[in-house]
């Protein structure tokens, strides 16, 4: 069954895995950086916060999109920055904004 729900801190490095499928000159110790600077070191971060969302067929990671905070002129914003899907046969559909 297809589900789609929040990140949580123990899916990020399943992410990490993920992520190089679809951007093959990245790296798992890439996309953990990004995490971090995305939430981990961001200030714009709080808990409250989604970090984003999973995309599972079952237990199966077969998507995600970002949800990344940020401050412009003390305004805070949260933009979705990256839809990644694996699709039936295989194929990863990406979408960086």
């Amino acid at each position: 069954m297809i589900k789609v729900r929040e990140v949580e801190d123990r899916d990020l490095l399943p992410l990490a895995e993920f992520l190089p499928r679809g951007f093959p000159l990245t790296t798992k110790d890439f996309w953990v950086q990004v995490f971090d600077f995305w939430w981990t070191s961001n200030p714009a971060y709080s808990p409250q916060i989604p970090k984003g969302w999973v995309l599972e067929n079952d237990t199966t990671l077969v998507g995600f999109i970002g949800n990344i905070p940020n401050i412009v002129e003390n305004i805070y914003q949260l933009n979705s920055q990256l839809w990644s899907l694996l699709t039936n046969n295989g194929a990863f559909i990406k979408r960086p904004k």
